[in-house]
C-alpha cells in the first residue's frame, strides 16, 4: 500500500494525491479567494502543457487542473445546499468528479489525517453526499 491512503498501485496513489492536494487547497480558501479562483478557471493560461490559474501559485498539469476544477465545483455545490434544484432539465446536472475512486480515497485520507487542521474550512468536503458523486443520475429531476 502507498502511504496511508490504502491504494495498491502507484498510478492510483498519484491521482489520489492530486485530489488530496486540490481538496486541501480549496479548503484553505476563504469565500472571497474561492470566488476569485473559481472565476480564474475561465481565464486559465496554458503554456507547454502547464496550466496557470489566476490566484493559484505556480503551475499545474492537466490532472491537477481537473482535480482543482472538480473540487471548486463541489464546494460551490455544497455552498448552494443539498436541496437546491434547478427547474430546467438541461441545467439540472450536479457537479461530479472525473475520477470518483481517487476522489473518494482522497476524501477519506483528508478526513482521517487533516480533519482537525481544517475543522472550520473543510466543511464542504466532510459534509458532502458522496452518493451524488458516484451515482449522479439517481437523484430526482423536478
Amino acid at each position: 500500500m502507498y502511504g496511508c491512503i490504502g491504494v495498491k498501485d502507484e498510478k492510483t496513489a498519484v491521482y489520489v494525491a492530486i485530489y488530496l492536494w486540490a481538496i486541501k487547497l480549496v479548503s484553505e480558501l476563504d469565500d472571497e479567494q474561492f470566488r476569485k479562483v473559481k472565476k480564474g478557471l475561465d481565464t486559465v493560461q496554458i503554456e507547454e502543457d502547464e496550466y496557470f490559474v489566476p490566484f493559484v501559485p505556480g503551475s499545474m498539469n492537466i490532472f491537477k487542473f481537473i482535480a482543482l476544477r472538480d473540487c471548486l465545483n463541489m464546494r460551490e455545490e455544497a455552498h448552494l445546499g443539498e436541496r437546491y434544484i434547478h427547474h430546467y432539465p438541461e441545467v439540472n446536472i450536479r457537479p461530479h468528479v472525473t475520477d470518483p475512486y481517487s476522489f473518494v480515497m482522497a476524501r477519506k485520507a483528508f478526513q482521517e489525517n487533516f480533519n482537525k487542521e481544517y475543522t472550520e474550512s473543510g466543511w464542504w468536503i466532510t459534509d458532502l453526499d458522496i452518493h451524488q458523486l458516484l451515482y449522479p443520475n439517481l437523484w430526482e429531476h423536478v
